[in-house]
């Protein structure tokens, strides 16, 4: 068995060493992990600002400053915006990418809507753990569950990479 995992390990380290596609793939997971501690610590960060209620004060002197130039056309072209992370939307565009995958990619479909469905379940989990309550501000729309995270932005992100 050692014997075994140790060629294994002379393997990977041949592809990488004598490989100009070995290196990039090494670079990637090198650099794409660093990335995702700064970003993990970015959100723990800004977690427990939203917890001790530091970011309250920003949200609510960004949220005066943009109330003050709003206009009807600011408010439609920012609709739109955040519409870009609805779940209705990222449902059709879900749909159409494994439509038009599906027949020459399956194990990417199968990658990409396991991606967005552990986003969607994360994102519920945390804002079921965190119990942030949304602002008392008037809202266009109505939501019913917590404000953190925003499951705007986590779909987003998670959709549009």
């Amino acid at each position: 068995m050692k014997n075994e995992v140790t060629g294994k390990i002379r393997a990977v380290k041949g592809f990488i060493s004598h490989s100009q596609a070995g290196l990039l793939i090494f670079l990637e997971i090198v650099v794409g992990s660093f990335l995702s501690l700064v970003f993990l610590f970015l959100f723990l960060a800004l977690t427990d600002g939203v917890l001790e209620k530091q970011v309250l004060t920003f949200d609510v002197a960004l949220s005066r400053l943009i109330y003050a130039y709003r206009t009807p056309t600011l408010t439609q072209f920012m609709s739109l915006v955040t519409n870009l992370g609805s779940a209705p939307l990222i449902a059709i565009g879900m749909l159409v990418i494994v439509l038009l995958c599906f027949q020459s990619c399956k194990r990417g479909v199968v990658f990409f809507l396991f991606t967005l469905l552990t986003g969607v379940t994360l994102n519920l989990l945390l804002k079921l753990i965190f119990r942030v309550p949304r602002p008392d501000i008037s809202p266009l729309e109505i939501a019913t569950i917590y404000s953190f995270p925003s499951g705007h932005a986590m779909n987003s992100t998670v959709f549009y990479g």
